[in-house]
């Protein structure tokens, strides 16, 4: 797993032109999933991408694809960050998961520590992108996107324990 994890990471980054986001082929997934877990990457990730796009049938797809890449190792990822294509979108992860039978995840994209640093990085993102916080079109994030506690992921959660559950087996695993 270590090694085609390493072999994953590689490829991203080696063979993605400068500028555009690290990523890997379909072919080039399967052929290094032995022995790694994987999520769907919530809303950034191709199964949420599509179903934000309104391509649902093309989720679904995607999906499948993920599960017969990864059977017994695939875990659909719900995040909540208060973004409004999270919600649009979770009632249709929502039902890709049970429909394929494929457990939930809850997770949290971290982009710092603590609610009072929410701010700090705005700015920083504005200053990586050049560009000023008064700017309504620009690269932003939540308060949301912070380390939360168990408990706090659990609170946000409520309404779906196995997929706050589903952190732990993934953590044992």
């Amino acid at each position: 797993g270590y090694g085609n994890l390493m072999a994953l990471t590689s490829q991203g980054y080696l063979q993605t032109d400068p500028g555009q986001i690290a990523h890997v082929s379909w072919e080039y997934l399967a052929e290094h999933s032995n022995g790694l877990l994987a999520l769907t990457g919530g809303l950034a990730g191709p199964v949420g991408r599509l179903l934000a796009d309104g391509q649902g049938d093309h989720a679904k797809a995607a999906l499948t694809r993920l599960a017969e890449m990864f059977p017994g190792r695939l875990y659909v990822e719900i995040q909540r960050h208060g973004l409004d294509d999270e919600a649009r979108i979770e009632p249709a992860l929502l039902d890709l998961a049970y429909g394929h039978d494929l457990p939930l995840v809850a997770t949290n994209e971290v982009f710092f520590s603590a609610e009072d640093m929410f701010e700090a990085h705005d700015a920083l993102l504005c200053i990586a992108d050049g560009a000023y916080v008064s700017q309504a079109d620009r690269r932003r994030v939540t308060p949301e996107h912070r380390f939360k506690s168990p408990e706090e992921m659990r609170t946000l959660f409520a309404d779906l324990p196995e997929a706050a559950d589903h952190t732990v087996v993934i953590a044992k695993r």
